[in-house]
């Protein structure tokens, strides 16, 4: 005899968003939900699963269906098979889901759809590995003092915007600077576990010859609101700074600058919902700065080489037709080099991407700047 299980949606999680949730009981439960746009585009969505308090567990018909709905409402998205959200039953480690599978509304609607085994008291469920501020704190702890954490400023939300350093002067010790950033987009995650695996390797090299600044979380409230990003979009924002922490990261910017021999900034965030080819890189635009252009496409050679066929797409180096107001144009404006990285949500190829795959990508990325600057 089989067992009817209920179920419920909690959204009380760190860098929680759902909207429209519709549960379905039965002998055939469902979950239909959609991202909320919180003001953007909709992407983003992480959210708890939880029986219903009293209900029971058959694990031999314990399962449970997933529909995400108005697939093809999210932004970078074009067929559901690309989107491999991740799940974790309770006690056990994150996972990603198989591709979804495509399910078509009379009326022409894209919905994605996967069927989970649910003999468990809840699981969480979310687009990509979540990385949250007690990550980040956590990683901090575990460094032995490696990196100093201090406030650079107070966002438009009244949250602190928090910066890594191994150094406050390169003195002699350091050769070159390098600026690390992640997250404009408050919920890339993607790019914070890369950047997560960059510091790590950094901070353990003893041949490291830069003074680093890192900022992980630099849209802190859509972090906590889990939102994908907050309007005006940071990432096109570095020609009008129209957004209060992008005046703040140019404020520390400046003092990094003051501080070293300015070596390279980057930019991570993720690539869009389609991307499976692998990591790619934008540069400076070639025909508004063809030295600075030149200059970055030395690094990216070196990346490329370390990133290997296993994770670096191909092409690797990539022309970003809508530069003028990115990070790299910005930066190069001032005769600092700079790129972007951009990382994808599920897969480099056949490669599926883990947090352990992610932090390999970092170590990968930090072995290159040592090796190029060296």
């Amino acid at each position: 005899m089989q067992t009817e299980i209920g179920w419920q949606v909690d959204t009380a999680v760190e860098c929680g968003n759902v909207a429209a949730v519709r549960v379905v009981a039965g002998a055939n439960p469902e979950v239909r939900f959609s991202p909320a746009p919180r003001g953007v585009s909709p992407l983003w969505f992480s959210f708890r699963i939880k029986a219903q308090p009293g209900a029971e567990h058959d694990a031999a018909s314990g399962k449970l269906r997933l529909v995400l709905e108005h697939y093809d409402t999210l932004a970078g998205a074009e067929t559901p098979h690309e989107c491999c959200p991740v799940f974790r039953p309770a006690g056990q480690w994150w996972m990603h889901l198989p591709a979804a599978r495509p399910e078509q509304t009379q009326d022409g609607r894209m919905d994605a759809t996967w069927t989970l085994n649910c003999a468990v008291e809840y699981m969480d469920v979310a687009l990509g590995f979540p990385y949250t501020d007690q990550d980040l704190h956590q990683f901090v702890d575990k460094s032995r003092a490696a990196w100093q954490l201090d406030c650079i400023g107070v966002s438009a939300g009244g949250r602190e915007l928090l910066r890594l350093s191994n150094a406050y002067a390169a003195g002699g010790k350091f050769t070159g600077g390098l600026y690390l950033l992640a997250r404009q987009r408050g919920c890339d995650m993607p790019a914070a576990w890369v950047l997560d695996g960059m510091l790590q390797r950094l901070a353990s090299a003893k041949n490291n010859p830069f003074m680093i600044w890192a900022v992980p979380l630099a849209d802190p409230d859509a972090v906590q609101a889990g939102a994908w990003f907050s309007a005006p979009d940071m990432t096109g924002d570095w020609g009008l700074i129209q957004h209060h922490e992008v005046a703040l990261l140019l404020r520390d910017l400046a003092r990094w600058r003051a501080a070293c021999r300015p070596a390279l900034v980057i930019n991570l965030q993720a690539a869009p919902l389609r991307e499976r080819a692998g990591i790619y890189c934008e540069l400076p635009d070639a025909k508004i700065q063809p030295e600075m252009q030149a200059q970055a496409l030395k690094w990216a050679h070196v990346m490329q080489h370390k990133l290997g066929a296993e994770f670096a797409a191909d092409p690797f180096v990539r022309e970003d037709t809508m530069s003028n107001g990115r990070l790299p144009m910005a930066m190069a404006a001032e005769g600092i080099c700079a790129m972007t990285l951009h990382v994808p949500w599920a897969a480099a190829g056949t490669t599926i991407f883990s947090q352990k795959k992610y932090r390999e990508v970092g170590r990968r990325l930090a072995d290159a700047l040592i090796e190029k600057r060296h």
